[in-house]
């Protein structure tokens, strides 16, 4: 999540901050043979904020541990998954002024 002085970013002024939140699972990489690593806690929430974000130099870098992550391929996806979103969000909107129009109307009980 990406706020500003809008919202978001902790009121009227405030600077722009980032917040990230998910899953994670804690591995021990470090094994005496150099073999695979061991599961060292169970999966967990977390969320970090770093504050006074400079949002145009914010870049995608999220590379999975077993290949390399081809740029274009990824801003392919990420417009791809944009447009999706777009259309759910377009489709709800929609609905809502379905319903509301129904009401309206007094065609909705």
């Amino acid at each position: 999540r990406i706020g500003g002085a809008d919202g978001g970013g902790g009121g009227k002024g405030a600077a722009p901050s980032l917040r990230v939140v998910g899953k994670v699972t804690a591995w021990n990489s470090t094994s005496p043979n150099g073999e695979g690593g061991t599961l060292h806690a169970e999966e967990s929430s977390f969320s970090m904020v770093k504050l006074e974000v400079d949002r145009s130099a914010l870049v995608p870098t999220i590379k999975p541990f077993s290949r390399e992550v081809d740029e274009n391929e990824m801003r392919r996806e990420m417009e791809a998954q944009r447009k999706l979103d777009k259309a759910d969000a377009d489709e709800l909107r929609q609905l809502l002024e379905d319903v509301r129009a129904a009401k309206r109307e007094g065609r909705w009980e």
